[in-house]
């Protein structure tokens, strides 16, 4: 007696939902459920509409509120800024080295943004040190070169150390040959 009442009152809610002609995107997860409950008490003539709304309900419609797909995906500050170097993990590491209480929005992308705009500089000086030595690959002695000839880069530097750089090549001008001058005795 009790599954017959159960299964007509199923069958009701089964129908209602499949005639309305709307449904809403809050009642997903209900109709979710109830679709094992359907699927044993639908018509005959209705099962094509289960099966139908039992794919619609798990590929078209998410599980979760989403939003509509016209709006733009989140983008990243770091290409908000048109930068190459991450915005995010610099805040962290401003955060974390507690450097001051509290971090302004903006001093990550402008750090980000000079930090980017300082390797670019030393790359394109040691790409020009290598070529000049008919090199392809940039080592740290090309990058060491590049800093040290660069006057405002070498002062900037001027206490870095360059793991594997070597020295810059000079040798004192007294220990140069002497050069022989050319006299006119014509």
């Amino acid at each position: 007696m009790r599954g017959a009442s159960f299964q007509r009152s199923s069958r009701k809610v089964a129908n209602d939902y499949f005639d309305s002609t709307s449904l809403l995107r809050g009642y997903e997860k209900v109709l979710y459920h109830w679709t094992t409950v359907f699927w044993a008490v639908i018509p005959a003539d209705r099962s094509d509409c289960l099966i139908s709304f039992m794919s619609y309900v798990r590929t078209d419609m998410p599980s979760t509120p989403s939003k509509a797909s016209s709006e733009a995906k989140k983008k990243s500050r770091t290409v908000r800024a048109g930068l190459q170097f991450p915005v995010g993990r610099i805040q962290r590491q401003l955060k974390k080295g507690r450097y001051a209480e509290r971090i302004g929005s903006g001093g990550p992308i402008y750090l980000a943004a000079v930090m980017e705009y300082l390797i670019a500089e030393i790359l394109e000086l040691a790409g020009n040190a290598a070529q000049d030595n008919r090199k392809s690959r940039i080592t740290p002695h090309h990058v060491m070169l590049a800093v040290r000839n660069d006057e405002e880069l070498s002062k900037l530097f001027s206490d870095a150390t360059f793991a594997q750089g070597g020295v810059i090549p000079n040798i004192h001008s007294s220990l140069l040959p002497a050069k022989h001058r050319a006299t006119d005795e014509d």
